[in-house]
């Protein structure tokens, strides 16, 4: 246990677990139990070993934090121990007595850091420790897989007592069992500020999934091997300090984190829980920060998109936000759900008018939350209008060899789907040429995402948007993160004329759209043959739209 930590075990169920059968175990039957008891996909369990000395350690942490909102089967716990976490005068420290355990079993200090282990295995033998750069693909791996044993975790923290009380209930699926299991419960803390070493914010480094102690013993209580269809549950009590080693805990800032290991490797799996919280009020307030594909350098679509922090013990169900477009004002409402002090992706919708060609300035002001003012939060930026292109363009593509984690398509301003292009083959580089039709007058985006965060690289995807005249729209060599987004126009309407016969050459080469968005007619102007209507016609020679009306 972490110093300072008082651990009560409340009780134990488990009376011998090898040979309990699910209806003899808890004397109940398997329809009663919370935890699954079909098979379920496994968990990965990150532990990213760490310091706030060591210079490329927050390339691990940018690497941890993607993989966690990627999947939330990934569970990270930064676990500060080693050389590179012992702390210079008035510095904080994260070390625990189970981190100093867990670099010293694994002989961490060798590896360099940031090094960490996915669910303690290793596919090629030897050390499960392995550098930043293997993370991503053991993670993956892993979640792919049907975990031997499912488990369910859930917590409470009572404010009044500073008790967690955590229950953990797990049902063995796999016919063959893993010898010499055990249970690990333990707890982590995040946005604790302090200092990091290439961080570039002083003392303002946001160090999250911290370890700050286990509820058992850091190898975790004896299950044993289990037989197929077992089932047991355990509850554990633990008071939380109001500090480790002298740096504050937060216990809206902490989570618990469960797992069924083999010996001292080979996660079986891994869950964790945000504890509800008793006795424990906090006011009303949100904290708005960057979405996972940041607006870029244009815009003007009708919604606007951000990360909402919940920094109250009530769930939100609604916000209102002022949305300031060039010193012009609106008020936007946004409802959903977010649970006590965790964070979620929102969608803001409003409409607004922009300048062309300028830097259009925005501000997203938080305002209130379930109906009650609160202390404002900001987020802004600058974006040019969209660029300009016909209603129908192509788009050349590349992917990289991970092409099941990309999307490719192209949505309205509402951000709604119009043309999704792929899938594309995974294990090899694809290029190709895309076309899509859309309507005129009309904002649309190529939208590019990253599932893994971490873009489209070795080697490196790219997309390059044209115009049916050949005219370049954009072009994106360089996809970082979770996505990023290409916003252009489909043209803007001429005054309405009638007739057709002022606006081109004959033989100019002309696309005529009806109205719904459809192609009517491609092809030279003087072979134009439609019936009588209201059109919308691209000239590709002078690159005009016009609105006519046929009338015979």
């Amino acid at each position: 246990m972490s110093r300072k930590s008082v651990l009560t075990l409340l009780f134990i169920t488990m009376a011998g677990l090898q040979g309990i059968s699910a209806a003899q175990a808890e004397g109940g039957q398997a329809g009663d139990y919370s935890v699954p008891t079909s098979p379920q996909p496994r968990g990965a369990l990150l532990e990213e070993f760490t310091g706030i000395h060591c210079g490329y350690c927050p390339q691990g942490h940018a690497i941890a934090e993607k993989l966690a909102r990627a999947s939330e089967r990934i569970y990270v716990v930064a676990v500060h121990s080693g050389y590179y976490s012992t702390p210079g005068a008035d510095e904080p420290d994260f070390r625990t007595d189970e981190g100093t355990a867990l670099s010293a079993e694994f002989n961490t200090d060798e590896a360099g850091y940031p090094c960490g282990m996915v669910n303690r295995q290793s596919p090629g033998g030897g050390s499960p420790v392995c550098s930043r750069s293997q993370w991503k693909a053991l993670a993956k791996e892993a979640i792919a897989e049907t975990a031997p044993v499912n488990l369910l975790a859930t917590a409470s923290y009572d404010g009044a007592t500073r008790k967690l009380a955590v229950h953990v209930e797990g049902y063995f699926t796999a016919a063959t069992q893993a010898e010499g299991q055990q249970l690990s419960v333990l707890w982590t803390q995040s946005d604790i500020h302090g200092p990091q070493n290439g961080g570039l914010m002083g003392d303002e480094y946001p160090h999250r999934h911290v370890l700050r102690g286990y509820v058992t013993p850091v190898w975790g209580d004896a299950i044993g091997t289990p037989a197929q269809g077992t089932y047991f549950t355990r509850d554990y009590t633990l008071e939380l300090p109001e500090s480790v080693n002298g740096v504050e805990v937060k216990p809206e800032d902490i989570n618990v984190v469960a797992f069924v290991g083999a010996g001292k490797r080979d996660v079986q799996n891994v869950t964790g829980c945000k504890p509800e919280y008793i006795n424990y009020s906090k006011p009303l307030a949100g904290e708005l920060s960057a979405p996972l594909i940041p607006i870029g350098g244009y815009w003007g679509c009708n919604f606007f998109e951000a990360t909402l922090k919940n920094n109250s013990d009530k769930t939100l169900t609604e916000a209102t936000f002022s949305i300031d477009i060039n010193g012009t004002a609106k008020t936007a409402t946004w409802t959903g759900e977010i649970a006590p002090f965790e964070s979620k992706e929102i969608t803001i919708r409003t409409q607004y008018d922009v300048e062309d060609n300028v830097q259009n300035k925005y501000s997203i002001t938080l305002q209130s939350l379930n109906g009650q003012q609160v202390e404002p939060s900001v987020l802004s930026g600058t974006f040019t209008s969209p660029r300009e292109a016909t209603p129908e363009i192509s788009l050349k593509l590349k992917t990289n060899k991970e092409s099941d984690e990309n999307t490719f398509c192209i949505k309205d301003a509402d951000g709604q789907t119009v043309k999704e292009f792929g899938p594309y083959p995974t294990g090899s580089v694809t290029e190709t040429t895309e076309s899509v039709t859309l309507k005129p007058n009309r904002i649309y985006y190529l939208e590019i995402t990253d599932k893994w965060g971490d873009g489209i690289y070795s080697p490196a995807g790219y997309a390059v948007v044209r115009s049916s005249d050949n005219s370049l729209v954009d072009q994106i060599y360089a996809i970082d993160g979770f996505g990023i987004r290409s916003v252009f126009r489909t043209g803007k309407e001429a005054v309405g004329i009638e007739g057709v016969s002022s606006q081109s050459a004959a033989d100019a080469d002309i696309v005529v759209y009806s109205t719904d968005g459809t192609v009517a007619y491609k092809g030279k102007r003087s072979a134009m043959d439609v019936t009588p209507g209201v059109y919308i016609i691209y000239d590709s020679a002078s690159r005009t739209v016009s609105k006519v009306t046929i009338n015979k």
